[in-house]
């Protein structure tokens, strides 16, 4: 039987977000993220974030976002769509490297 979290009480909402990498841009992806991801952590915190070396989840990235509600999630969502820094200097030179994301959402 699946049990909720404490977390629900507090009303915490965390995003599990899945990012499947061309192999050939791995490296230039890594590149990116050390030197514009701090453009995202601004916006909320950052649970947990890891690579993966061997297997079959390889050239895939994996972040836990924290938010405090839904709504906080909508907030933070929307103001990185206005966030010229962010859109510019790191989605737009990642977006040609992904083969897929999965999101997914737990309350």
């Amino acid at each position: 039987m699946l049990r909720r979290s404490p977390l629900r009480a507090a009303g915490k909402v965390y995003e599990f977000r899945w990012y499947e990498i061309k192999p050939d841009c791995f490296a230039a992806y890594g590149k990116q993220t050390a030197a514009h991801f701090r453009l995202r952590t601004q916006h909320s915190k950052l649970c947990g974030f890891w690579t993966f070396e061997v297997g079959a989840t390889l050239n895939q990235v994996f972040h836990v976002w924290e938010y405090d509600s839904l709504e906080h999630r909508r907030q933070v969502r929307s103001a990185l769509a206005s966030d010229k820094d962010w859109n510019s200097k790191y989605v737009a030179t990642i977006l040609p490297f992904f083969v897929r994301q999965t999101n997914a959402l737990v309350m």
